[in-house]
């Protein structure tokens, strides 16, 4: 922020912190307080829930440290982890002959960040990240020559991020084309305009914004192995069933950019974009492979082993058919002479 920039938010503290920009920069002028944006204005006299401003006030050695391409405020927050796991095992006889067995692995791990891509308060991340394997197996002995297997795999795992805001946009006099989230704000060369300049980010400024995946797969295998005198043949077979949802909710989010704190007092904007539409999408592919060995015991201390394998990785399809978003019966074009 500007070295000048005070908890004085009123018109007299506002052109200081201006004046002290100028100063840092060694150029450019000032807008006229009768110019200045009322969001602009709003947004740098917005508080916080615990009474702190949401654009702070500079470090008392704040001029010193700009020079030293530091940043000239200093903000702590506190992030918080939580891992939560749990494992289970069971293995059954049913007979001599017949074995089954049952694996489960949970994980929860949930985090808070206050400062993940905002570098003032106000705009919390929470993310939720979690997995679950599962696994059942079944080894029959079908008499000294055969040993069948078969398994069925599970897993699943998720990560989905979201943020809260400290207000509306509306709240800020900033009217969003769709919904009424807070934008994230970009302030480039908001301390200072030259080789030492360091940029801030208000808000969300990503475009992770709430959203996040969540994968699924389902896995069948089954293996045989026989054994007839010097020979050992394997053979098996795989499916996976995949499951990728990815999940957007950042539909109206908007990223502005502002060039300058007086840009900024202007409220012109340098660069803008707004997130529209449906881009949830739920891709689903199957693979498929199999197998077959023979390990030929020669020697004693000679064996050769051969084999086969072929896979089919399939390609992803989306449930909805939204794989692609071109429609050609809505694209026109005219010839025109450049």
């Amino acid at each position: 922020v500007p070295f000048g920039l005070t908890d004085d938010r009123s018109a007299t503290g506002i052109a200081a912190a201006c004046d002290s920009y100028l100063t840092a920069t060694g150029k450019g002028t000032c807008p006229n307080n009768t110019a200045w944006d009322p969001a602009a204005v709003a947004l740098l006299n917005a508080k916080l829930a615990d009474g702190s401003f949401l654009i702070p006030s500079a470090d008392a050695n704040a001029q010193s440290q700009l020079a030293n391409k530091q940043p000239d405020v200093s903000l702590v927050g506190t992030s918080r982890f939580r891992g939560d796991q749990a494992a289970a095992d069971l293995d059954y006889d049913a007979t001599a002959a017949d074995r089954v067995s049952a694996k489960y692995f949970y994980q929860h791990m949930p985090t808070v960040s206050p400062y993940a891509t905002s570098s003032v308060g106000g705009f919390p991340e929470s993310e939720d990240t979690g997995a679950q394997v599962f696994a059942l197996g079944n080894a029959i002995s079908l008499g000294p020559h055969i040993n069948w297997e078969q398994r069925l795999g599970f897993s699943r795992q998720k990560v989905y991020s979201n943020f809260s805001q400290a207000f509306p946009a509306s709240q800020m006099g900033i009217t969003m084309p769709v919904g009424d989230s807070f934008p994230g704000l970009q302030l480039v060369d908001f301390a200072q305009n030259n080789s030492n300049s360091l940029t801030s980010k208000v808000g969300p400024y990503s475009a992770f914004v709430d959203s996040g995946y969540f994968e699924n797969r389902v896995s069948p295998s089954t293996n045989a192995i026989f054994s007839f005198g010097k020979h050992t043949i394997s053979v098996g077979f795989n499916y996976n069933y995949n499951q990728l949802n990815i999940r957007n909710e950042d539909e109206g989010h908007a990223e502005l950019e502002f060039k300058t704190f007086p840009s900024f007092l202007s409220g012109r904007v340098y660069y803008g974009s707004v997130l529209n539409g449906n881009s949830n999408r739920y891709y689903r592919s199957h693979d498929i492979g199999s197998y077959a060995t023979d390990k030929w015991q020669i020697l004693p201390n000679v064996s050769i082993t051969a084999g086969v394998r072929y896979d089919f990785d399939g390609p992803f399809s989306e449930k909805n058919g939204d794989l692609f978003n071109f429609d050609p019966s809505l694209y026109s074009a005219t010839d025109s002479a450049v």
